[in-house]
């Protein structure tokens, strides 16, 4: 679903600066994406892109992106998850295990 009314709801995303937020619509699918073997392979990369500026830190977890979502996609339950990922590996690279 990329219908995008995650992204209008969202108050921490602007759509003419990506630097200060993505949106909630990339973190969802990149949580999606890595549920697939073939998207799981590209994983890390798409972790990494969210450690920067604008990425996962910059959600405000108002869930308006959950409130307005017609297909009910547990936007925030994607955001966690991603969250979480993303912390590991940056521990894991700062602990010069990451792969």
């Amino acid at each position: 679903m990329t219908c995008g009314c995650c992204m209008e709801a969202c108050p921490n995303f602007d759509g003419h600066d990506m630097t200060k937020f993505i949106g909630p619509a990339p973190i969802g699918q990149t949580f999606y994406f890595g549920l697939h073997p073939t998207g799981a392979l590209n994983q890390r990369e798409r972790l990494d892109a969210l450690m920067g500026k604008g990425g996962i830190s910059a959600c405000g977890n108002a869930q308006n992106c959950v409130e307005a979502c017609p297909k009910e996609i547990p936007l925030t339950d994607a955001i966690t998850n991603v969250n979480r990922a993303v912390n590991k590996r940056w521990l894991l690279g700062f602990l010069g295990a990451a792969k």
